[in-house]
């Protein structure tokens, strides 16, 4: 795992401020995660499977649909294949329904 994958991760997950909380969540320290971010130290085995795991969970999943949302100009596109695939939380769900009022 890169810098730029930990720190992609890292602010997708937590935002700005993202290495204390995936500290927290990994059960490792602040500076174990700045060395990962960057490039002192690589990631071991280990915690790349617990960080791919807290990606690929409920909360993983809608922080990346939250980001490909921002990052992508068609929206309908999205919001499409996001509802196909999982049941969006209330929150997200909420966030859809005022993108497609805000649509034309």
């Amino acid at each position: 795992m890169t810098p730029d994958e930990i720190t992609t991760i890292g602010q997708t997950l937590y935002g700005r401020q993202w290495k204390s909380p995936l500290a927290r969540a990994l059960c490792t320290s602040h500076k174990t995660v700045w060395m990962w971010a960057t490039g002192r130290n690589g990631v071991s085995r280990r915690y790349q499977e617990k960080i791919n795991a807290l990606w690929g969970c409920p909360a993983g999943i809608e922080a990346r649909a939250r980001y490909a949302l921002t990052q992508i100009t068609s929206k309908r596109a999205v919001q499409t294949v996001l509802t196909s695939v999982y049941k969006p939380s209330p929150t997200l769900a909420l966030l859809l329904k005022n993108q497609r009022r805000d649509e034309p």
